[in-house]
C-alpha cells in the first residue's frame, strides 16, 4: 500500500529514473556478467564509502571479536562485494521472468512449502537480511499470495517501482509503468513496517503468509526488547510473539545467497519446529537472533552488514557507531 505521488523533487525523479534503469538493464545480463559487474561496484563503493565502510568493521568487530582485524577487514570487503551483487540481484528480482527467476535459484525445501500453502494453515515466513532478500520474496511470490513488511525508500520513485514490479498497482506516472511492468504471476502485497500491522493479522487469517525480516534494528520501543545477538544486546521486534499469541502460525525461515562465481542462487526455505515460538517476548526474541547468527556463520560475507544493527541502545549504554 503505497500513497500516489503526483509532485516530486528533482532529484527523485532524476536518480528514480536513472537508478530504475540501471536495475532494468541489469536484469538483462547473464548471471556471469552480474556477479563480476556486482563485485566491482562492491569493491569502489568499499573504497568511496568511507562512513559505511567504517559501520560494516565496527558490526564485525562486535560480531567477531575472535577474528584477526587483517582478516575482518578482508571479510568487510567481500561483504561490499556482495552487497554490490545483492544491488544487481535487486533488479533481477524485480524485472526479471518468472522463468529466468526458476532457472537460476536452486530451491531447497520448496515442495514441503508449497504443500503448507495449498493447506491454507496461516504462516511466517522469516527472512533474515542476506544480500538477496527480494529474489526470495519474488521466488516465494510464484506459488501463493504474500503480504511482505517492509521499509519505504526515501526516493518515491524507487517506492512506486515496487509495487508497480510486485503487484497490479499503477503509479501516477506512464514510464514508470511501462519501465516496472509486471512479471509472472505472483501477488504480494507491500505494507509498511510504519504502518499498522492489521494487514498482517488478516493475511494470516486468510491463509495468506506473512513475509518478515526480524533482523533489524528495531525502532519502536513499545514492541522492542533487548536481547544478545552475537553477544551484543540488540534492538529485536516482538511482533511474532504478539502473532503467535492471536493465531497459532507455522514459521518458515527463508533466505536465498549467491553461488560462489556467478553460477545462480541457492534459496532455502526451512520449517522450523511448532513450538519455537512460545509466545514470551525475551524468550522468542533471543531463539530468533540465535537462529539467525548460525545462519550468518555459514556465510558471513553474504549478510548485509551496512545496516546499523546496534544503533539503538539500552537505556544509559553510549552509541555504538
Amino acid at each position: 500500500m503505497y500513497r500516489h505521488y503526483t509532485e516530486l523533487r528533482l532529484k527523485h525523479k532524476i536518480f528514480g529514473f536513472l537508478g530504475s534503469l540501471f536495475w532494468y538493464c541489469s536484469a538483462k545480463l547473464p548471471k556471469r556478467l552480474r556477479w563480476h559487474l556486482g563485485g566491482a561496484l562492491g569493491t569502489a563503493l568499499f573504497m568511496l564509502h568511507r562512513n559505511r565502510k567504517s559501520v560494516v568493521i565496527r558490526n564485525l568487530e562486535l560480531c567477531f571479536p575472535e577474528v584477526s582485524a587483517e582478516n575482518r577487514n578482508r571479510t568487510a570487503l567481500e561483504a561490499f562485494r556482495y552487497a554490490g551483487r545483492g544491488v544487481l540481484s535487486w533488479g533481477f528480482a524485480l524485472f526479471a521472468r518468472q522463468r529466468r527467476i526458476q532457472k537460476e535459484v536452486e530451491w531447497h525445501g520448496r515442495e514441503t512449502l508449497k504443500t503448507h500453502l495449498d493447506t491454507g494453515e496461516p504462516l511466517i515466513l522469516l527472512c533474515p537480511h542476506f544480500v538477496t532478500p527480494m529474489l526470495t520474496l519474488r521466488s516465494i511470490g510464484e506459488l501463493s499470495p504474500v503480504v511482505a513488511m517492509y521499509e519505504p525508500p526515501k526516493n518515491p520513485i524507487f517506492d512506486m517501482g515496487y509495487h508497480c514490479a510486485l503487484t497490479d498497482q499503477q503509479s501516477s506516472f506512464g514510464w514508470l509503468n511501462w519501465l516496472y511492468k509486471k512479471r509472472g504471476g505472483h501477488q504480494i502485497t507491500m505494507c509498511s513496517s510504519k504502518g499498522s500491522m492489521r494487514p498482517f493479522f488478516n493475511a494470516m487469517k486468510n491463509g495468506i503468509p506473512f513475509f518478515f525480516l526480524p533482523d533489524q534494528n528495531a525502532k519502536n520501543p513499545k514492541h522492542t526488547v533487548f536481547v544478545p545477538f552475537f553477544g551484543v544486546p540488540a534492538a529485536t521486534y516482538t511482533s511474532l510473539s504478539r502473532f503467535i499469541k492471536y493465531k497459532t502460525p507455522r514459521v518458515y525461515l527463508c533466505f536465498s545467497v549467491i553461488k560462489p562465481g556467478g553460477r545462480g542462487y541457492e534459496l532455502l526455505t526451512e520449517l522450523l519446529p511448532e513450538d519455537f515460538f512460545v509466545g514470551d517476548e525475551t524468550q522468542d526474541a533471543e531463539r530468533l537472533n540465535a537462529t539467525v547468527e548460525k545462519l550468518i556463520r555459514k556465510a558471513p560475507e553474504q549478510y548485509f552488514w551496512l545496516h546499523r544493527r546496534f544503533k539503538a541502545r539500552p537505556a544509559g549504554e553510549p552509541p555504538i557507531y
